[in-house]
Order: structure tokens, then sequence, then C-alpha cells
């Protein structure tokens, strides 16, 4: 069973269900969290219910077109936003030239399309309920994510965080790889809490729901990391895998 975190990014903000004591998980040969964990009053966010997908592709806004085209398929639709969601605001934000394609995953809905307006062109329209992240730079489309229940990166120096269900890796520039086997994993007040030793490494994670800006490239993510580790503490954004379910605040 992957872990499951409740967010919603919605115009760089998110809203998420607290917790204040923290929970262990009680299997400790996966990373799970029961539906009492980070999101308690969540509806879980799956294609059948209501039609809402996660979505990764390309966003092309401008005056006269606002076109999402999908990674795997290649499906394309007009975009419309619903209340909360400013995906121009977030195009602008990266200073992006108009009609430059802009690598998004987001949460939303393919909708019949409309015979009005510049949307008359497309066969589909698509409401977009959440942005989950906007690169402007990485491997988009490409990049593989097979396995990952969360992956984190982060700069000063440049690190790679990978969750798996039964395993933490933390690759820093300039240092050796380090393996994390079946880590703990709590939950509090909103977010993951993982924790690992590794001979004498020992390492404290903590993944919450939040908008996240990289430092370097300026991308927007919905989740926030910070890791401490023998005395040193990290921070940076974190995506998660494929088959991570998103259960989203009603």
């Amino acid at each position: 069973m992957l872990l499951y975190l409740g967010a919603v990014l919605a115009g760089c903000s998110t809203a998420i269900d607290a917790q204040q004591e923290v929970t262990p998980s009680p299997d400790r040969s996966s990373i799970a969290t029961s539906e009492e964990g980070l999101a308690a009053t969540a509806t879980r966010l799956e294609s059948k219910e209501g039609g809402a997908e996660r979505l990764r592709g390309h966003l092309v806004w401008g005056h006269e077109m606002r076109s999402f085209t999908e990674c795997e398929t290649g499906r394309t639709a007009w975009v419309y936003e619903l209340a909360g969601v400013d995906l121009g605001e977030v195009t602008e934000g990266f200073g992006n030239e108009l009609y430059q394609p802009l690598f998004v995953e987001l949460v939303g809905k393919w909708m019949p399309g409309s015979a009005d307006g510049f949307a008359a062109d497309f066969n589909e329209t698509l409401s977009v309920q959440s942005l989950l992240r906007a690169e402007r730079e990485g491997f988009g489309c490409k990049e593989n994510l097979e396995n990952i229940v969360y992956r984190a990166r982060g700069n000063e120096p440049s690190w790679k965080l990978d969750l798996r269900n039964d395993s933490l890796s933390l690759a820093r520039f300039g240092s050796d790889e380090i393996l994390w086997s079946a880590p703990e994993v709590a939950t509090k007040e909103g977010g993951l809490v993982i924790t690992g030793e590794s001979g004498k490494e020992v390492i404290e994670v903590v993944i919450a729901a939040g908008h996240c800006t990289d430092t370097m490239s300026g991308s927007v993510y919905a989740f926030t990391t910070t890791i401490t580790m023998a005395g040193q503490h990290l921070s940076g954004c974190a995506v998660a895998g494929p088959d991570t379910e998103y259960p989203v605040i009603r």
C-alpha cells in the first residue's frame, strides 16, 4: 500500500487537515498511512471519483491560448481554471514568454469541447482543480518516478532524496549515496516524519504539504521537505510518484 498525503496546491496555496499527535505507521515493512493519518476528513482522489485525474503535460498560456497537452497520450484541451487556481500568475512568475510550453502536473477533469471563443478550436476542455508542480527546468515528461513514493531535491549543495516503500536514499554532491532500509514513518502536524539509521548515519526527513519554490530554478511544488542529519539541515521541495494517492480536501 502506497502512502498518500492530503494536499492541494491551488494558485500556490495548500490546504491540509493537520493532526497534532504523532501516529506511528502500523506496518514498518511498507511505507503507508491509514485514513486516520494525514487527512482524516479527506476524500481520496481517484480517476473513478468525479472524473478527476492527476495529469502531467505541457501548459501553453497566452492572450489567445490556454492549452494543455498530456505527456503520455498527447491529448490536448483548452484549459479552464476553477476558483483559487491562477495558472496565468504561475506562468508569469517564471518570466516565460507568451506561448512557451511549461511542464506542469495538475489535478483536472476532461470535459466536452466548447463552441465559444478560442476554445472552439479544441475538441475537449480541461477543468483544472489544483496545481501540483510547475517546472521550467528538469526532465519533464521524461522523468522516471517508477517505484518512487516521494522524490525531493534541494540546493547548496545539490542533493536528491528518494523515498520508496521499503527504503530511503540520499545523494549529495561530492558524497557517496546513503541508503536506509525499512525507515520508520510517523505523521505529525500534517506531515510525514521519516527516520532511519545506516551505520552511524541517522536521518530525519519531514515531508509536508505546502507551497515550495526551488531556490535555483524557481519551479513550484506542493510539498516541502526538510532533512536533519549529523547536525546538518537541508531544505527543498518534493514531488509524488505516479502511484502515490492524493486525497483532496473538500
